[in-house]
């Protein structure tokens, strides 16, 4: 049994009481609140069904937004406390409350029809600043859509807030490139890869570009490109293709490209980072001429010989790697303090090599499998495609399987990609 209404809850703050229900999601499900001295409405979030993996969640996801708030990342809820709650047959789970976010999810306000272009390229660089900042704090939200998405005084200032890190928590929690868990990111929003266990920054990327789709037709249009235009939920979403003969899109065809780009469906295809594609919707352009290493959400340029340290931060330290991997595991170090180094050679290529304590492992591509390639003294070279690399060490037995059938890769371990020079 969850929360009810009527119940009442209490923390050093205030008392609280449920006054409704609300939706439920794949972590748990969310109810409205009132903080009885004030009037206040806030949100509650509770395990639904009570069980071990949802109170971890719920515990976790406490722990990212309290990290976000630290770090005043914008347009993010914030969280309130985590509470303890006994329910009337005795069972005792934790209750994250937050505040009540502003104006009307996204989905609503499309619900009859699109919205203006000018209000969509708002929103959608409004995401991507927000986004690239908890990106930057080592997080990814993994479940961007029009329903986890409130827009306040839409068509005016447009100001955001995004809500539900139930998988972004999952995610920090190992920072796992295969993570099992009992929710998933929705279809025709998440990358193709979230739906097969791996994910990126490149798929909040995805699936921003996927919201903007949406705003672009309105929800009962949108709802008619999935049952019978062949919309296909891998992406890219042209909307071009799609627009009825004759309409005029001389002065929206740029957004229109940044939303394509955005759900390649290839992750090599899109956008680096959020900066890239925030830059994009405000017609910059992004930064591609150079060879770039991403962690975290934030492109470093390979210019010159190197070397360049990679590794997380530590007061052990002096000196520090070059380029730094935030390390949110709250169990365990498993990205080491000097994890690699990138150096170019004398033909120009650039090796990347291991020197830290964890392994340090690149994703091949072997005709229509995936294998991960330790990388030792010799080194591994980076070329002219995209790569991912990780971080980390494996805790699994050989061939593993996560709880849907999917092949667990190494782990726990922490992504970063490297992107080569545009072909363009």
């Amino acid at each position: 049994m969850s929360l009810r209404t009527g119940d009442i809850f209490s923390d050093s703050s205030g008392t609280y009481e449920v006054t409704k229900p609300l939706e439920a999601g794949g972590f748990g499900q969310a109810f409205r609140v009132i903080e009885k001295n004030t009037g206040v409405e806030l949100i509650a979030k509770a395990p639904v069904p009570i069980d071990e993996i949802r109170i971890k969640s719920i515990r976790l996801e406490f722990k990212v937004l309290e990290a976000l708030k630290e770090k005043s990342v914008p347009g993010v809820v914030r969280p309130v406390s985590l509470i303890e709650f006994s329910s009337q047959d005795g069972t005792r789970f934790p209750v994250l409350l937050m505040e009540k976010a502003r104006g009307i999810r996204a989905d609503k306000a499309i619900e009859n029809g699109p919205l203006p272009y000018e209000d969509i390229a708002d929103v959608m660089s409004k995401l991507a600043e927000s986004l690239m900042q908890v990106h930057q704090s080592g997080y990814m939200h993994l479940d961007i859509a029009p329903d986890n998405v409130f827009i306040e005084d839409p068509g005016g200032r447009n100001e955001i807030t995004i809500i539900d890190f139930g998988i972004a928590a999952q995610k920090s929690d190992t920072n796992t490139f295969a993570v099992s868990h009992p929710g998933h990111s929705k279809n025709y929003f998440g990358a193709p890869e979230v739906r097969k266990q791996a994910a990126s920054c490149g798929s909040d990327i995805f699936s921003v570009g996927a919201t903007g789709f949406a705003m672009i037709f309105g929800q009962p249009e949108f709802d008619n490109l999935k049952r019978n235009k062949g919309l296909s939920m891998n992406g890219p979403y042209d909307a071009k293709q799609y627009l009825p003969p004759g309409t005029k899109i001389a002065s929206h065809e740029h957004l229109h490209d940044v939303i394509k780009k955005a759900t390649w469906e290839k992750r090599s295809g899109r956008f680096a980072t959020m900066e890239d594609l925030g830059n994009a919707v405000a017609g910059k352009e992004p930064d591609e001429n150079f060879p770039r290493l991403v962690a975290d959400g934030r492109a470093h340029r390979m210019v010159g010989d190197g070397p360049w340290i990679v590794g997380r931060e530590s007061i052990l330290d002096e000196n520090q790697p070059n380029i730094i991997v935030q390390e949110t595991s709250p169990t365990n170090k498993f990205i080491s303090r000097k994890q690699a180094r990138v150096e170019r050679r004398s033909d120009g290529v650039l090796m990347l090599y291991h020197i830290g304590t964890n392994d340090t492992r690149v994703q091949v591509n072997v005709k229509s499998s995936v294998r991960w390639v330790k990388v030792g003294e010799k080194g591994y070279p980076l070329g002219s495609r995209h790569q991912v690399i990780c971080f980390g060490y494996a805790n699994h037995a050989p061939k593993a399987l996560d709880r849907h059938g999917n092949p667990l890769a190494p782990g726990p371990y922490k992504v970063v990609e490297f992107f080569p020079p545009s072909q363009k």
